[in-house]
């Protein structure tokens, strides 16, 4: 909490000295995810899985059940500054019915090359790596900062049957502007942060925004969205619904941002979700 009055006092009155340094500045810092660890029960799971090193030199695991015919393969975008491994209840219920699991870790997290990135970049590298592959995906699931990387990868060419997005933003301008307002960030600085995020984006923000490009999305859709979401609020799940009636919307209660992965309802309605999709054709990779 200190850190975040610090920032907001430092921006504040950087704002009003010097614009444009505060502009850039706000932006190397949003685009500079902290390093996370794994926790011990996290690092014998993580074992579990074949280790992988995409074309971009990003790591991962692939999870491959060990019984049965295979239905199929789900890919796993994680959310900001995390990894891969915090799918580990999803991943299980997935080996139970009988997907093969791929689980990319971006660049900046885990073990993954660099130090920075952002949704543009983020998306590219996630396409091209899970292109070639050479797999057919039947779902992609994404998680927060991961879900609009996973919404925005339908407009790049990622194709899949299903797409599940849990607790992502339906617009990238509206999380700036409550990263703005959480640094008090100045409004000429605000044009000087857009101004230098789409040029090293090579896109515009309105264009990675999930709100903008819905109804081009051809995969069925499934939103998970807790009510009480105070980092990504529930409003923009409701959003996409109110734009696309056929996604299917599951709301829960009192699990916020962080708790949903591991929810035992979140675990019943994916069961369920599971259960009900089939993959005809099965494309699985030899390591």
């Amino acid at each position: 909490m200190f850190i975040v009055k610090f920032l907001g006092l430092f921006f504040k009155i950087l704002s009003l000295i010097n614009s444009k340094w505060a502009g850039r500045l706000s932006v190397e810092l949003l685009f500079r995810p902290f390093p996370t660890k794994r926790n011990s029960e996290e690092n014998l799971f993580w074992a579990r899985g074949v280790p992988v090193s995409f074309e971009s030199g990003c790591k991962g695991r692939i999870f491959n059940p060990t019984v049965g015919t295979l239905k199929g393969t789900v890919a796993l975008v994680h959310g900001w500054q995390s990894q891969g491994v915090k799918f580990q209840k999803i991943i299980e219920l997935l080996l139970q019915h009988q997907y093969q699991v791929v689980v990319w870790n971006g660049p900046a997290h885990g073990e993954s090359p660099g130090h920075r990135t952002h949704l543009a970049e983020f998306t590219r590298i996630l396409v091209n790596d899970l292109k070639k592959l050479g797999l057919n995906y039947h779902i992609v699931i994404g998680y927060s900062f991961g879900a609009a990387a996973a919404a925005y990868a339908t407009q790049l060419g990622l194709e899949s049957k299903h797409l599940v997005l849990i607790s992502g933003p339906s617009s990238a301008r509206r999380v700036f502007e409550r990263y703005w307002k959480l640094i008090k960030l100045g409004t000429r600085a605000q044009h000087v942060f857009i101004q230098n995020v789409e040029k090293e984006a090579l896109v515009k923000t309105d264009d990675l925004s999930s709100e903008n490009f819905i109804h081009q999305i051809k995969q069925n859709i499934l939103l998970i969205h807790d009510e009480n979401d105070k980092l990504v609020p529930f409003d923009d799940a409701l959003r996409l619904k109110n734009l696309r009636t056929d996604i299917d919307l599951f709301s829960t209660q009192k699990l916020g941002h962080f708790k949903i992965l591991k929810s035992e309802i979140v675990l019943s309605k994916l069961n369920e979700f599971f259960g009900e999709v089939t993959e005809n054709k099965k494309h699985v990779v030899s390591l």
